[in-house]
């Protein structure tokens, strides 16, 4: 009687109850093989009176599958190897194997195909291979880019972007492409497309690929200026007769960009050579200049150097009024209240003034005056 064998490796231990007696005898890969024990008449098929053993040793299943890949536009397929899966290779037999990965996929970003795996090399007699397919997927050419530094005055054309205003880093454009390169600039966290109808100032750099089969990553970016667009102003004098109201020069902008008919100028105003604050009121004579406009994207070039505004005094007749006091008090108030003098000209009683009565002898004092009647 025999009992239950033990598998030990590729190894069968049988033992004998009787006697304990272990026999070990190694495995071969064919299938379907007659083991003796003892002398061995396999070619006879005959037993030597012990026991022989017949094994069935089954091919291993493993599972091919191509690793899926992206391949760049521009460039050919190259397989990324397979994976296994199943029952695996029996034990240093894998790299016994060589499998080749095929496809045939399309030039356009977005293209897909499936990826064939086939045995390229190896005994293929103990295993059953079961194939997978895998995808191969066309990505857009990375284009890694350095941008030089670019400048323009504002209104001018929209600049492209031409070989001399970047260097590739990494990666680089297929045959006769036009990548399609504009420029995305910012500023402030705000991002700008429209390069023509730029504000004057200084962007950063940026920049995408109008052309799918590419896209754009910038390692350093420039600077990108919009300069002031530097104009002539021409300024009118004016002259005027005091009457509260201000009187500025006339200011003409000349080569304003279409569509920035609002832009106004900014004009300084001098009063012997000071400056005021606002336009001219009182009477007398200012010089004008321009300091800049109500947008940055003008600078002065020039302006009319020797413009003026003249505002010349009003003449007013005034009648002062009967005032009075009492003997030892300060002061002298209107016999009517309020009314100091009267005059040919409404707007001079209007104005901002502080009217007091003097003698006629330059004093305001009235406290040690005795009662009477003074000029």
């Amino acid at each position: 009687m025999w009992l239950t064998n033990e598998t030990i490796s590729d190894s069968y231990i049988f033992r004998n109850v009787s006697d304990s007696a272990t026999v070990t005898f190694e495995l071969t890969k064919d299938s379907n093989k007659v083991y003796y024990i003892g002398e061995d008449k396999s070619a006879t098929g005959e037993s030597d009176g012990k026991f022989s053993l017949e094994f069935n040793v089954n091919k291993r299943n493993v599972q091919i599958t191509p690793v899926d890949v992206e391949v760049e536009y521009g460039n050919d397929f190259v397989s990324a190897g397979v994976t296994y899966g199943g029952d695996g290779f029996a034990e240093g037999e894998q790299d016994n194997f060589q499998f080749k990965c095929e496809t045939v996929l399309g030039e356009n970003v977005g293209d897909t195909s499936e990826i064939i795996a086939t045995l390229q090399s190896g005994d293929e007699s103990n295993y059953n291979f079961e194939y997978n397919k895998g995808t191969a997927i066309r990505v857009a050419r990375v284009l890694k880019m350095t941008f030089n530094n670019r400048d323009k005055v504002y209104g001018d054309d929209t600049l492209a972007i031409g070989e001399d205003n970047y260097v590739i880093t990494e990666g680089s454009i297929v045959g006769e492409d036009d990548p399609g390169l504009a420029y995305v600039l910012t500023k402030d966290g705000e991002t700008y497309t429209d390069v023509a109808n730029l504000a004057a100032g200084t962007y950063t750099i940026g920049a995408t690929a109008t052309n799918t089969n590419y896209t754009i990553v910038v390692e350093n970016s420039g600077e990108f200026t919009v300069n002031p667009k530097a104009v002539d102003v021409t300024l009118t004098s004016a002259t005027a007769n005091y009457d509260k109201g201000a009187h500025p020069v006339t200011a003409t902008i000349n080569g304003l960009i279409a569509g920035d008919e609002g832009v106004t100028a900014t004009v300084q105003y001098l009063k012997d050579g000071q400056p005021i604050t606002g336009e001219p009121v009182y009477a007398g004579i200012y010089t004008a200049q321009v300091t800049g406009f109500s947008t940055r994207n003008y600078s002065v070039k020039s302006f009319t150097d020797d413009a003026t505004v003249t505002i010349d005094k009003v003449d007013v007749t005034v009648t002062v009024l009967p005032g009075k006091t009492a003997y030892g008090t300060g002061g002298i108030v209107p016999v009517e209240e309020g009314a100091y003098f009267t005059s040919d000209n409404e707007m001079f009683n209007g104005d901002d003034l502080d009217p007091y009565y003097i003698y006629d002898d330059g004093s305001a004092d009235v406290a040690e005056r005795f009662p009477g009647v003074y000029a």
